[in-house]
């Protein structure tokens, strides 16, 4: 300031400070505003308090009072203006009186000069007060060890992307770093400037900083910057990296512009102008890397042996953050003689265990209500995300709001646990350590339960959004974290878990929700086998619908795949086959998955003793049982098991024509048991298929020839499932030119011989003679091999 309206100014502010300012602001407000440091304003004195005693020790306290405080705003002001932050008043304007607004001091900011309040005269900013950029320093200490572990990945100009972005730097100062999070953008930043520029300093900038914003003499001369985070509009891109490179090219400083983008480059040849780009690396070369140079800390020999399953689903969920991390993990294991997977696993539990104890850090505006809303929906969503993981997002949230409601009620503080737009998916999701991919699968299947066609057009279907842990492990690790750490709640997610497996919605598969709800409970039973079956699974038996039995089976399958409790499933099972009917139905359920090729001796008894009792029904589950054995691997079994029923059926036959029909129709259950039998094995397709086995089995003599053509009859004349069989005699003919190699031809024979049989029965060969035409009227002239087998059969059997 100059002459006299720096002096009026100066006059003006000394007799109207910051308290005076308060007090004349009170004057037109009841309160005293948002500010608590400004001290609330008194009453006018009268004059005749004024000529009192206390009143001049109350204007002496005041005065002082209002000093201290003008002290308190200064200090405040100067802390606020080290740190950065611009404050002309503590209080929100809108809380003002409109006369508050105007200027009625002096305002001068600086390093050394800060007082704020009211102004009427003339506002001096100080040469010395420009912006200040905030960023870390970049320790050499760093840089050694990003350049022992990086891995960097080649584009498909044949370039490595550390040395395209170094060229990049060379030819312009400036440059902006494309490619997905995660992959180790920075890490190849502070590499590049450290190969430009060896030994400058490197400054890492706070992502707040606007690039549009900066000056040549905001940055030094030399020195590398990395910025990542900025927020600009996408379509300004270049007109931000040409200014970077301008206010660089002058102060010989180099400068990265990191960008956020999750498409894939790895076809481009040629990135945008300005742009270098950076793929996602080997993530387990990372980690070999990582863990190595962990282990040469700690004078080990520098070497990762082979890498069990669980890690590596691990480090391929990773970033490369979280990889450094999991590298940290297994060379402590490795150091502490552990077993790597059982390490994870422990880390994994005390994450998990972390999230549920504390979901929020901290309370919000919205007070104490929506705070403790927040908590539960969370430990909901992590459960939910638990059980199920990589499903869609829509079942995810349905049943977190699900258990959410159950969990919360009775506590009116959460009543409204599950309101929409609570919280948003991205803050979920990163909270929960998770991430949404996009899948063209299908739903995932049952096991035993057939898929789509083969040749299935699936091109027309649209991306599913699916949600998932970044870390497989995490889904086990949050049910075991639940079950250690919150007791009081193991009733309640126990009984929606069970529920769960009985819910119909039309909007969602109802099959996979029941068997992820059904595995869920299998898991926990490693921790209470005992209170799992009885209470929960033995229910579902003794309900005998067949929703129920399947949830027992899947519950099953995971407890024998878990040696805690491996043996006590198998016990269950094995009183299920000898018990109530609904029981039985259970333990050939079980034996249907993947768990009756294990015990295939076990699985077939059971079935061959089923099927004799006069009680049985002729259902599915026992060709179902029959199909997971010859699925793996014991064809030879399966067929002295269909040896057996057709000698049986055979002596049917026999008895029928010298004793009474109720004496057959007891054992009826046996023919029907041995066509579903058939038409399973022989449903499905492949040079691998169960059919394909069946087919080189039945070629090695006429014996078992003639056990195939005895069943292939039986199946063709059945009441009920006679439809069935032509239709997968039909299939049959037509996969013969699908194959060229030994095994069309092995199936041709097999087919030729077995069609050429079928045609001497005269039943058969009446249905198979109008069936012919119909099919050879749909094949037209394709199919060559199918129709000449069916032409040399009816011609064959006419003859005769």
């Amino acid at each position: 300031m100059t002459g006299e309206a720096g002096s009026a100014a100066a006059g003006h502010s000394d007799s109207a400070g910051p308290g005076d300012a308060a007090n004349r602001r009170a004057e037109h407000s009841d309160t005293a505003g948002p500010n608590e440091d400004l001290p609330r304003a008194e009453k006018s004195a009268t004059p005749d308090e004024t000529s009192t005693e206390p009143a001049e020790k109350d204007d002496q306290k005041k005065q002082s009072e209002r000093i201290d405080d003008s002290i308190e705003a200064q200090l405040r002001l100067r802390e606020q203006a080290a740190q950065g932050r611009n404050s002309i008043d503590g209080r929100l304007a809108a809380t003002f009186a409109a006369e508050d607004l105007r200027n009625l001091g002096s305002i001068t900011v600086g390093d050394d000069a800060v007082t704020v309040g009211p102004n009427n005269g003339v506002i001096n900013i100080n040469s010395d007060s420009r912006r200040q950029l905030f960023g870390l320093n970049v320790t050499r200490q760093r840089i050694l060890s990003l350049r022992e572990v990086f891995v960097s990945t080649t584009l498909a100009t044949g370039e490595t992307s550390l040395d395209c972005l170094v060229n990049l730097l060379k030819k312009n100062f400036a440059a902006a770093l494309s490619g997905p999070a995660g992959s180790g953008r920075t890490a190849l930043s502070l590499l590049a400037l450290d190969a430009v520029s060896p030994g400058n300093s490197i400054i890492q900038l706070d992502h707040r900083t606007n690039p549009s914003d900066l000056h040549a003499e905001d940055l030094k001369s030399g020195h590398g910057y990395v910025l990542d985070g900025a927020s600009f509009h996408p379509d300004h891109t270049e007109q931000v990296i040409d200014h970077l490179r301008s206010i660089t090219a002058k102060i010989n400083a180099h400068f990265i512009l990191i960008l956020t983008s999750e498409a894939d480059f790895e076809t481009q040849f040629q990135a945008p102008d300005g742009i270098s780009l950076h793929l996602m690396p080997d993530r387990i070369k990372v980690f070999r890397k990582h863990a190595s140079a962990r282990l040469r800390a700690y004078n080990q020999a520098a070497s990762v042996g082979e890498m069990k399953q669980d890690l590596r689903d691990a480090v391929a969920a990773a970033d490369m953050k979280a990889i450094a991390k999991i590298s940290e993990r297994a060379a402590h294991a490795l150091l502490e003689e552990k077993d790597v997977g059982e390490y994870l696993h422990e880390q994994a539990v005390l994450t998990a265990a972390s999230r549920l104890a504390e979901p929020v850090e901290n309370t919000t505006e919205d007070g104490v209500r929506h705070y403790e809303a927040r908590r539960l929906f969370r430990r909901a969503f992590l459960l939910a995300l638990a059980v199920f993981n990589e499903t869609r997002v829509e079942i995810v949230t349905e049943a977190a709001r699900d258990l959410a409601t159950r969990l919360c009620l009775g506590h009116p503080l959460q009543s409204r646990t599950g309101r929409a737009f609570s919280e948003d998916t991205a803050t979920l999701l990163s909270w929960a350590q998770a991430t949404i991919v996009l899948t063209d699968d299908p739903e995932l299947s049952p096991p035993g339960t057939p898929g789509e066609p083969a040749g299935a057009d699936n091109s027309e279907k649209p991306a599913s959004p699916h949600v998932r842990f970044r870390d497989p492990a995490m889904a086990g690790a949050v049910l075991e974290a639940f079950w250690l750490e919150h007791h009081l709640a193991r009733k309640d997610v126990l009984e929606w878990l069970t529920e769960s497996t009985a819910a119909v919605d039309e909007n969602f598969d109802d099959t996979l929700i029941r068997m992820r709800s059904a595995q869920a409970l299998g898991y926990l039973a490693r921790f209470d086998f005992e209170l799992v079956t009885t209470q929960y699974i033995n229910r579902w038996v003794e309900y005998g619908r067949v929703w129920s039995l399947r949830s027992a089976a899947w519950a099953v399958e995971m407890m024998v795949d878990n040696t805690q409790t491996a043996d006590d499933a198998w016990r269950l099972v094995r009183e299920w086959s000898q018990g109530a009917r609904t029981s039985r139905q259970a333990a050939l359920r079980v034996y249907s998955t993947e768990l009756g090729g294990r015990r295939t001796t076990e699985a077939l008894d059971f079935v061959s003793r089923e099927v004799r009792l006069p009680e049985s029904t002729g259902g599915r589950a026992a060709a179902a049982v029959v199909y997971a054995v010859a699925a793996a691997g014991g064809i030879d079994e399966v067929w002295s098991l269909l040896s057996s029923w057709v000698s049986r059926i055979d002596r049917f036959h026999t008895i029928a024509a010298q004793r009474d029909v109720e004496g057959v129709r007891l054992r009826a259950a046996i023919p029907v048991h041995a066509v579903r039998t058939l038409l399973l094995l022989t449903g499905d397709r492949g040079p691998e298929s169960v059919s394909a086995r069946l087919i080189q089995r039945t070629g090695r003599g006429s014996e078992d020839h003639e056990i195939l053509l005895k069943l292939w009859k039986l199946a063709l004349t059945m009441p009920g499932l006679s439809g069935r069989a032509w239709r997968t005699l039909r299939s049959w003919l037509e996969n013969l030119d699908e194959y060229d190699d030994e095994l069309g031809t092995s199936w041709s024979v097999a087919a030729d011989r077995l069609i050429g049989d079928l045609a001497k029965d005269r039943t058969i060969r009446r249905r198979l003679l109008f069936n012919s035409r119909q099919w050879r009227n749909e094949w037209s002239d394709t199919r060559p091999r199918a129709q000449e087998i069916l032409g040399r059969a009816l011609t064959t059997g006419a003859a005769q």
